[in-house]
């Protein structure tokens, strides 16, 4: 899988549980005043305008890939901080969760193995939060 397209549907997939979470806490509260975010990837710069799916890994890429990463992370802490503002709480220790600290962010314009491994890493940190949160929410119910 071509990195752009790794990082662009690794990052909607997880957006796209967020935005269950959000409903999840939405409908376990009746809470019909909260608005669910509109989570929506930046588009990574082309390096032709007319052929906007061709990528050259440079400066811009290397930027949008730190931008699409740190987004990513925030998004996740401001639901953690949302699900604890809400009560919803660790049942190991019944204190609120923790913000994901340990984050890989891009640091280099060369991609390699190890570039994909640390993404995924990411990605897993961020799918095993999503799924503590949605446990918590549901013992919560």
């Amino acid at each position: 899988m071509e990195l752009v397209e790794f990082i662009t549907s690794h990052t909607q997939q997880i957006y796209n549980r967020i935005k269950k979470m959000y409903q999840l806490e939405k409908d376990i509260n009746l809470d019909d005043e909260l608005t669910i975010p509109e989570l929506s990837i930046e588009r990574c710069p082309p390096v032709d305008k007319n052929n906007p799916n061709v990528y050259l890994y440079n400066r811009d890429y290397y930027s949008w890939a730190i931008r699409v990463t740190k987004e990513l992370l925030n998004v996740l802490n401001q639901l953690v901080l949302f699900y604890n503002a809400s009560g919803f709480v660790n049942e190991d220790d019944y204190h609120d969760t923790s913000q994901i600290i340990n984050w890989w962010i891009p640091h280099t314009l060369k991609v390699s193995s190890a570039y994909f491994d640390n993404l995924q890493s990411n990605y897993d940190t961020a799918n095993k939060l999503l799924d503590e949160l949605e446990n918590y929410a549901e013992i919560n119910r």
